[in-house]
């Protein structure tokens, strides 16, 4: 059967119109903590100063430091240039520039104001980005879900709503959107690219000759590199996508091609990153962070942007901190300390578990303890599900061994982690569709997943300048 064909098939079917519901839901509450109730922080444009750098021909931003940076004797101290500094703008030979990948800008921010003459601000991008990335992340586990559809559809059903709310609502990215500045933009871009790549790498893992789907999944997984550099880890997904192609493979025209298709859209990206450094820092590895003017001195010596010492604390953090119900029963009923330390490992904003606030992610911890690997399931199912499982746990070792600890990084693991929970809750009731346990693991699944969805939301409430 044609893959268009076969993708036709899927998208007429009734659950796909749940899916176009929960998405209208979810984009709902997106909207509500983005137009409605957004931080107290106020507005940003940095990803706008960096396109009308771009329409200007250059990549230095068209804002003039304050003279009175330079009159200081280091222009890098964070308590001497407090007042004059465009903060966290990168100075360097006199002028502004953001260490922040440009594709947001590119991409989305120049031909919007080319088109219309619009001036996206930053907490727009962050909403379009975060958007695209839970709809195709939606897509994803709803082919997977079909492919696991148990003769049980209202259970079927029931079960698609749970993972959906998770994905969409559960995560931290409805606090992500809350405060959408220019640190939200990128994390949000990267997002977004990266459950793009992973729904074309699927598209082309059902038929491995059309080869266009494995190079857009390429080109995607360098795009969210070049929205933000701790993506990097992101070729982990086409390396694996290599061995699985070589190992299932007898034809070495295949795997030949595959390689190229995988490497050749990745590698322009990278070259294209390399010289945009370049040009800017007279390196291609040089991206600018340390020339920032932030509250550290980042271009110090003794300041290391990772720290292996911080592992065990950051990982408590993002794992297991409890949220602590609030003693007076006000809404939005948590309570919780932000850690402001000092170097290195401080909370910029309040920081707390996945596991202990997010219960559905129990599912993850019983795919991991699951000897089986989902037998029941097809080849490319626990191939997404043991990727993914990678992906995430190799990002969070990565988040956890920076300098600080902070409630938006939580992004760059928990989709992906609680994308496989809601795999294997599929799994599980494909598995246990005639068993008596049927309904008790239907209502499990419900709870859990509804506790989730009320502490992602109730805690965006928050906001990231405060605590609850």
């Amino acid at each position: 059967m044609p893959l268009l064909k076969r993708y036709f098939l899927y998208i007429v079917k009734p659950e796909f119109l749940l899916l176009l519901g929960m998405f209208v839901m979810t984009l709902c509450v997106y909207a509500y903590y983005v137009f409605i109730s957004p931080d107290v922080m106020g507005v940003t444009h940095y990803h706008g100063f960096l396109g009308d750098a771009f329409l200007s021909g250059h990549t230095y931003l068209n804002i003039t430091p304050d003279p009175r940076l330079f009159l200081l004797s280091d222009p890098f101290n964070y308590v001497e240039n407090e007042s004059f500094r465009l903060h966290d703008a990168s100075l360097y030979q006199g002028k502004y520039y953001l260490y922040f990948g440009p594709i947001p800008a590119l991409l989305i921010w120049v031909p919007v104001k080319l088109l219309t003459g619009i001036d996206l601000a930053d907490e727009v991008l962050a909403f379009i980005f975060t958007s695209i990335g839970t709809f195709c992340l939606f897509l994803l586990i709803y082919f997977i879900a079909t492919q696991l559809k148990t003769g049980r559809r209202w259970g079927h059903l029931l079960g698609l709503v749970c993972t959906l709310s998770v994905i969409g609502a559960g995560t931290w990215l409805p606090s992500l959107l809350r405060r959408g500045h220019f640190y939200e933009v990128s994390i949000a871009g990267a997002y977004c690219f990266l459950a793009m790549g992973i729904l074309f790498l699927w598209i082309f893992l059902q038929n491995r000759k059309k080869y266009f789907w494995l190079g857009l999944a390429s080109l995607c997984f360098g795009l969210s590199i070049g929205c933000r550099l701790s993506y990097l880890i992101s070729g982990i997904f086409l390396l694996l996508t290599l061995i699985y192609i070589f190992r299932n493979s007898i034809n070495r025209s295949i795997v030949i091609a595959s390689f190229i298709w995988m490497a050749v859209p990745m590698t322009i990206c990278l070259g294209g990153l390399g010289y945009y450094n370049y040009v800017r820092f007279n390196s291609p590895f040089d991206s600018g962070w340390k020339y920032q003017l932030a509250i550290y001195k980042q271009a110090d010596p003794d300041f290391h942007l990772y720290v292996v010492e911080t592992v065990g604390l950051h990982a408590y953090k993002y794992l297991l901190k409890p949220l602590t119900w609030s003693t007076t029963g006000e809404f939005p009923f948590f309570s919780t300390v932000r850690d402001w330390g000092y170097y290195p490992s401080p909370e910029t904003e309040p920081v707390y578990g996945l596991f202990t606030n997010h219960p559905f992610a129990v599912f993850f911890l019983l795919f991991l303890c699951d000897r089986s690997r989902w037998k029941r399931g097809t080849q490319e199912t626990r191939f997404i599900g043991l990727s993914l499982t990678l992906y995430g746990s190799m990002q969070l070792l990565s988040i956890s061994m920076f300098f600080f600890s902070t409630l938006r990084y939580s992004v760059d693991f928990s989709p992906w982690i609680m994308g496989v929970a809601g795999i294997y809750y599929l799994h599980l009731l494909k598995r246990y569709e005639q068993s008596r346990y049927y309904i008790f693991l239907l209502a499990v699944g419900g709870i859990l997943a509804a506790y989730t969805v009320f502490t992602g939301t109730m805690f965006a409430h928050c906001g990231a300048a405060r605590a609850c």
